[in-house]
């Protein structure tokens, strides 16, 4: 891929997205994340690419941050893990772990150059590992581009001597050695909290008032395996596993000496705890989906 290529989508659709309730830089930044998303969704075929949204409480995390002119100190003082270019997991307001990016540049300098800076960083990201080719940093990169962050909100600083910082929290956050996308024809594994499809993301819509558009077969080829429900754009697998019932059916490996999934009963996998029972779909899915039909399973 082109950096190039990747720049010039971004000017050239500065309004690919409409954005309405913030103002005109805000809109500005988001619209270039969601741009760059966009394209290497479509690009890289990626199935689960989430539309970000502006939040104001990550503004708020990125101002802080931000205003001391040390981006790095401040991450510490709060109680962020990583460098200030990092990963900002652990740090828990209420929203769950963050992600970090920071670039300084001269005062007067492009947002759009500054943000464009991160997207380089992809040539250095390492898709078998699902981390950074030893001796470089994609962890800016990382942030960006992967698909679970739906969350953004940033802050620029203009008066830290001749220089200016910006700074974009993202949320949830991603760690070294997370995968960053699921593979797959552009918004077939959308999850159930964004499950329609925007301009090659996964976005919300309300189908009483908007056309909304839903990638979702629920099958590989003409082999269905799971009933669509166009409404809520979900699948009901009756084989197979995933947004699009298109997956296999295995437990995650978890490098632990032992199977925590081996002993897992019919009556803790039904049970009326959602926080243990959305943890048990989500780590023993072979016991507690894939066998137990009549559970009605979106993967996250």
């Amino acid at each position: 891929m082109d950096l190039l290529l990747f720049t010039c989508l971004i000017l050239a659709q500065s309004s690919f997205f409409s954005v309405a309730a913030i103002n005109a830089f805000d809109r500005r930044i988001l619209e270039l994340h969601n741009n760059f998303r966009s394209f290497y969704s479509r690009k890289l075929n990626v199935a689960d690419m989430k539309m970000m949204v502006w939040d104001p409480k990550l503004v708020r995390i990125a101002t802080k941050l931000t205003s001391s002119c040390n981006v790095e100190a401040s991450m510490s003082q709060l109680g962020l893990d990583g460098s200030a270019n990092g990963f900002g997991n652990g740090f828990d307001n209420g929203l769950g772990g963050y992600g970090v990016n920071t670039k300084a540049a001269p005062t007067g300098s492009m947002v759009l150059g500054m943000i464009s800076e991160w997207i380089m960083q992809y040539s250095y990201y390492s898709t078998d590992f699902h981390m950074c080719l030893p001796g470089h940093k994609c962890d800016a990169f990382m942030q960006m581009a992967a698909s679970k962050n739906d969350r953004l909100g940033c802050s620029l600083i203009t008066n830290c001597g001749n220089n200016q910082i910006l700074t974009c929290v993202y949320s949830p956050g991603v760690s070294i050695g997370d995968v960053l996308y699921k593979s797959g024809s552009i918004c077939t594994k959308c999850d159930a909290s964004s499950p329609f499809c925007k301009n090659g993301l996964c976005a919300t819509c309300n189908p009483s008032t908007q056309t909304c558009d839903c990638k979702k077969t629920c099958a590989i080829g003409a082999r269905m395996l799971g009933v669509l429900d166009r409404g809520a754009c979900a699948c009901f697998c009756t084989s197979g596993f995933g947004p699009n019932c298109d997956e296999e059916c295995k437990n995650p490996e978890q490098y632990l000496d032992y199977d925590i999934c081996a002993f897992v009963t019919d009556e803790e996998c039904s049970t009326q705890d959602q926080e243990m029972a959305q943890m048990l779909r989500e780590f023993c899915p072979e016991q507690c989906v894939c066998n137990r039909r009549s559970v009605t399973y979106e993967s996250k």
